[in-house]
């Protein structure tokens, strides 16, 4: 695929429930810019894509999504498929009003179903306005709205994703679940499990939200974040209800795990869970060699860069963790892949 047109009969084609391209490889060999026009999502609740879709690196931006049927994102739904080297670069903004769906909207994916999301980049922003009533549910996602594994040998899965935006909730209805990376993440029971991991997320999450994480709004049961860094403000507010921020998960389910990660920045919820200190210090946990264990972050300013401080209560950890972090914000903390 080289240009707008020829996206267009690719995304025409699998829409249709032709099995043309259904299972096909697909690759970009340019950039394309579609100048401010809408289109539609790639793949419907009927007719999935397959195969495997392979952006070279190339980007694709100037566009606003079409909603079909409550789904939104450049593909809506895929199955057991690969989505690999593609950056989003947009400015997304997507009205939820019909009370018949549910709506699951992402950057890259709005729905994957035991598929692959690799290397894969959304830049720019998404907003989201609301109207619908509290029992309709909203997810929405920076590369993928909703993931879960599909029958014993698929797992869903993101990795080494980033994503630069911000996604902002502004109407008068709450989103139900919204992560930087995946709104949720969710391995059925009988199910391969879902995962994201060696993912970042920097950015903001702002608005109405019950759920609102870094990484995952909510990780489900069988789901799991590993390897993953968030940078920025996590809110989640919802008039009167409970709602929950987290710096990487905003809930979690039983069976479900968080590990190496780290999250720096502010929290804010209806429910006061709040750490917005004078140097932006977060208290949080992570996982080493199964036991849990505390760990101060602290990020000041420094000869005109940015460093990360932290106050291990670990005995030996303590000097390489600060070490190796240090060299990390210097490379822009692309990936905090912490060991």
């Amino acid at each position: 695929i080289s240009n707008a047109a020829q996206l267009k009969t690719f995304t025409d084609s699998i829409n249709a429930g032709e099995d043309k391209y259904k299972e096909s490889f697909v690759a970009l060999t340019c950039d394309i810019d579609f100048n401010g026009e809408t289109i539609q999502p790639i793949g419907g609740a009927k007719t999935y894509f397959m195969g495997t879709f392979d952006g070279r690196g190339h980007v694709v931006s100037n566009f606003n999504l079409e909603v079909e049927e409550g789904v939104a994102g450049f593909f809506g739904y895929i199955a057991t498929a690969t989505v690999k080297n593609l950056t989003i670069d947009s400015d997304i903004a997507v009205e939820a009003l019909d009370k018949q769906y549910n709506y699951i909207l992402g950057g890259i994916i709005a729905y994957n179903i035991g598929g692959d999301v690799i290397n894969c980049n959304f830049k720019g922003s998404y907003t989201v306005t609301s109207t619908l009533p509290s029992d309709n549910i909203v997810y929405l996602g920076g590369i993928v709205g909703f993931m879960q594994g599909y029958g014993t040998e698929y797992m869903a899965t993101a990795s080494f994703c980033t994503v630069q935006a911000d996604l902002v909730s502004n109407g008068q209805s709450s989103l139900y679940a919204t992560g930087g990376i995946a709104a949720a993440v969710y391995g059925p029971n009988n199910a391969s499990s879902a995962y994201v991991n060696n993912c970042s997320f920097i950015g903001n999450v702002e608005g109405r939200n019950k759920y609102a994480g870094g990484i995952v709004g909510y990780l489900r049961t069988a789901a799991s974040v590993a390897n993953c860094y968030v940078d920025g403000k996590i809110e989640a507010r919802s008039g009167g209800d409970a709602s929950y921020a987290g710096g990487l998960v905003g809930a979690s389910d039983n069976e479900s795990a968080i590990s190496s990660s780290v999250a720096i920045g502010v929290l804010s919820s209806s429910k006061h869970f709040r750490l917005d200190f004078q140097k932006r210090i977060q208290r949080n946990r992570y996982e080493k060699n199964g036991a849990f264990q505390s760990v101060l972050y602290s990020r000041r300013q420094h000869h005109g860069r940015q460093e990360l401080q932290r106050e291990f209560r670990c005995g030996s950890l303590r000097f390489a963790w600060l070490e190796r972090f240090r060299m990390e914000r210097r490379r822009r903390c692309d990936f905090a892949c912490v060991q």
